[in-house]
């Protein structure tokens, strides 16, 4: 994957993540709020093998599902603690095709 490519995929990413810690704001969700922003300033490192699996997820139709349905955990079921866990995550319930197993990841700071 090409750099500028990548560049592109990383800000698709950082916005998503952005967007769903806005919401949870709105929501009043402080918790989710702080760990979506928290991933969303971690997305410059997320590897390249990641950043391939999370652009072949946007091209699948049915992604968006599975992308809100993890959101929605976060600051709840599930704690992320790097944009990486996120998309490796997303990646792993796209391929089982329905939940991911072991809910719980960091607690945040």
């Amino acid at each position: 994957m090409e750099r500028g490519h990548q560049e592109k995929i990383r800000e698709i990413l950082r916005l998503e993540l952005e967007c769903a810690a806005d919401a949870s704001l709105r929501k009043g969700n402080l918790t989710a709020a702080r760990i979506l922003r928290k991933l969303a300033e971690s997305t410059r490192h997320v590897e390249v093998r990641a950043l391939y699996a999370y652009a072949q997820l946007l091209d699948d139709i049915t992604a968006p599902a599975a992308s809100s349905d993890e959101l929605r955990k976060i600051g709840g079921d599930w704690l992320p603690a790097t944009a990486t866990e996120y998309v490796e995550r997303l990646v792993s319930v796209r391929q089982a095709g329905g939940q991911a197993s072991g809910t719980r990841g960091k607690q945040p700071p």
